[in-house]
This record gives structure tokens, sequence and C-alpha cells, in this order.
């Protein structure tokens, strides 16, 4: 249970890497050594999630072609 809402959370946008006021992380704090690894798991995830939409924005793809704007046919003007 504690391992999908950690999950859920991350998937919302939650920072994995987030410290305490003492400056600990979940790394620090966690004592289950499943979901320790689990962690490390999302943490890698997340980390090439990031790296594909750098590479996705870094990505020169072809150029948009000019988009001509048309004359308002409403009669009002």
């Amino acid at each position: 249970m504690k391992l999908e809402i950690v999950e859920l959370l991350v998937n919302f946008g939650a920072d994995i890497l987030a410290e305490t006021k003492n400056g600990e992380t979940v790394f620090d704090i966690c004592e289950d050594i499943e979901m320790h690894t689990r962690l490390i798991e999302i943490k890698q995830e997340v980390e090439r999630k990031k790296s594909q939409q750098q590479d996705l924005l870094n990505k020169p793809g072809k150029p948009r072609e000019l988009v001509r704007r048309r004359s308002s046919t409403n009669p009002r003007r």
C-alpha cells in the first residue's frame, strides 16, 4: 500500500529527491529494504523519463510551415 502511494505521488509530480528540514531524503528515512529498492527503481524511471523528454525537446524537427491567416467573412465588419 505504501509503495502504491509513493508511486502515485511521483506520477503526479512529487519530487522524490526532496529533503526534510534536516536534509534527509526518502532514501535516508526508509528502513524497509523492499521499499528502498523500489524507490531506487522509481528514481531511475523518473530520470529516464526526464532524459527522454529533454531529448524530444532538443531533437531537431522539420521546420514548421508558415500558416496563412485568411480574412474573416464576418458580415459585421
